[in-house]
């Protein structure tokens, strides 16, 4: 019984070993699907990210903003017109602008409690909401600072 529990431990060392060690050596690296590629190759493509980057032209300043958690320190200048988006919130800080908006509705001042129509001015660290994003906002008599939480456009 021993000597034919041994020769079956021979047998399968002899039958099996050559048949994993022929799956292990024989089988190919990567897929169609999943190739193996040089570090050549790669770094290649990097470069060519890198230069589609930059050779992109740079965002314009400040252009369209879209802030939906903090206010952030927004400056604009004399004759700028900043355009809440819908819902933006807008303290002015420094400087003087008035209300500016194409329609018959205004912005509204939630710490006075009235509606700010077109060309009213806007009272230092009063908060103004912009109801819709249909061409409501302010503009600068002169250079000011206000902070402004969502979306918003300067135009110039």
């Amino acid at each position: 019984m021993k000597k034919s529990i041994r020769l079956l431990k021979v047998l399968t060392v002899i039958l099996i070993y050559p048949m994993v060690f022929v799956m292990v050596f024989a089988a190919q690296p990567g897929t169609q699907e999943d190739p193996i590629v040089s570090k050549s190759y790669v770094d290649s493509k990097i470069s060519e990210v890198i230069g589609l980057i930059a050779a992109m032209p740079p965002a314009p300043p400040e252009a369209a903003q879209e802030n939906t958690g903090a206010f952030v320190p927004v400056s604009i200048l004399t004759g700028q017109i900043v355009l809440g988006g819908e819902g933006a919130e807008i303290i002015l800080r420094s400087g003087k602008v008035v209300a500016y908006n194409s329609g018959p509705d205004g912005l509204v001042n939630v710490t006075s409690g009235e509606e700010v129509t077109n060309g009213d001015d806007i009272a230092k660290n009063n908060l103004l909401i912009v109801p819709r994003s249909d061409g409501r906002g302010v503009m600068a008599l002169e250079d000011s600072w206000l902070i402004i939480k969502g979306g918003y456009e300067i135009i110039n």
